[in-house]
């Protein structure tokens, strides 16, 4: 019988609550789009929708001073059950106000479910393995994503989108279990002159991998619609894409915290990604599609997890920094889905935003480098 120790306990138990919420988030989201566009909203409304979110993510900071833990923790997931169930039926007349008031809703929970959550995550590593630690965050999210929207698009072909909503609004729910479990006293004051002043160096660069975010998040969903109508189908192509980069991810953050040489997979990577995101918003084929949006995905995941090992690298408070790292971060995300928006009023496609995308990941590695944050 395998015996653990406190601390690897206490990890796991943490690990569950995103698993928990992750899980639920991708059932329910990775069809979203597409429920939404079925149910009557124009891609224009959904895309706003989606800018809202990171919206409302920003703002949060502004209101939010001294929390504890457990109870922004079990909040967060609680008010994201709700706002699950709320996309079950629409007031009618009342659907756009809804739809809206469901986005900045969603933004908030963004900001007080991961701030705190990244803050207890990274306090179990330190200064030698942050681009390890890193990948094991975003590890399972790909992991994850290879099966739950093909479930999904299976679960909503036998019983209906509502059913979604209502099983992953009762899945998030068991993170309160694990929250539950955790330490007690971790009281988390957030000062937004200090996040500002204890992220010198790196609020440009949170800014820019914002801005790429905001314009994927928010285009590839809505252009996946034109090509793919079936639940089943667009549940499908987003687990394909999810088979691309979990184990890349991991082995290659861990290889970069022991030659401690951030830049010299971040520059490469950084060129091969900006010029995917532009190929890919010139595909005019489905088959052209997929394979652009495999290697993007692929290449994303890559670089997350050293984008992220950056801010922790440079961090002089993790609370700070997580804060003001998810402050930029959807600043960004907010500015992206701008850009997918116009890109919409303007040619009538979202893809066309992702050639800003990829630019916008070329001006990382140059400001990067202009920085000189690794010498």
């Amino acid at each position: 019988m395998i015996s653990l120790n406190v601390k690897t306990k206490k990890f796991l138990n943490i690990y569950g609550i995103q698993f928990f919420y992750s899980f639920a988030h991708l059932f329910a989201f990775g069809l979203l789009f597409l429920y939404l566009f079925q149910i009557g909203f124009t891609t224009l409304e959904i895309a706003i929708f989606s800018t809202l979110q990171y919206f409302g993510a920003f703002m949060t900071l502004f209101f939010i001073k001294t929390v504890d833990f457990k109870k922004i923790s079990t909040l967060s997931i609680i008010l994201k059950s709700f706002y699950l169930l709320l996309f079950i039926v629409f007031i009618k007349g009342f659907e756009l106000v809804q739809l809206y008031f469901i986005a900045i809703l969603a933004g908030a929970v963004l900001f007080m479910f991961w701030v705190p959550y990244n803050i207890k995550f990274f306090s179990f590593g330190n200064n030698k393995n942050n681009a390890f630690m890193s990948s094991i965050l975003f590890l399972l999210w790909p992991i994850l994503n290879m099966f739950l929207p093909g479930l999904a698009g299976y679960a909503v072909n036998s019983y209906g989108f509502k059913f979604l909503f209502i099983v992953s609004a009762a899945i998030n729910l068991l993170a309160i279990i694990c929250i539950k479990w955790s330490d007690n006293g971790l009281i988390l004051k957030f000062n937004l002159k200090n996040a500002l002043k204890n992220t010198k160096g790196v609020k440009t660069l949170l800014y820019l991998e914002g801005f790429f975010q905001g314009i994927l998040w928010t285009a590839i969903p809505l252009a996946t619609i034109l090509y793919l109508s079936n639940a089943i189908d667009y549940g499908l192509f987003f687990s394909y894409l999810g088979l691309f980069g979990a184990i890349a991810s991991v082995i290659l953050s861990r290889l970069s915290d022991n030659i401690k040489n951030r830049t010299s997979f971040i520059y490469p990577v950084a060129f091969l990604l900006g010029l995917s995101a532009i190929l890919t918003g010139f595909a005019s084929t489905f088959i052209v599609w997929a394979i652009a949006n495999a290697l993007l995905t692929f290449l994303a995941t890559i670089f997350s997890p050293f984008q992220t090992a950056v801010v922790l690298d440079k961090s002089k408070n993790l609370v700070d920094s997580m804060a003001s790292r998810e402050l930029f971060l959807n600043f960004g995300r907010t500015s992206g889905g701008i850009i997918a928006i116009l890109s919409l009023l303007l040619f009538s496609k979202s893809e066309y935003s992702l050639l800003l995308a990829g630019s916008s990941v070329f001006v990382y590695a140059i400001v990067m480098r202009g920085k000189k944050l690794y010498v």
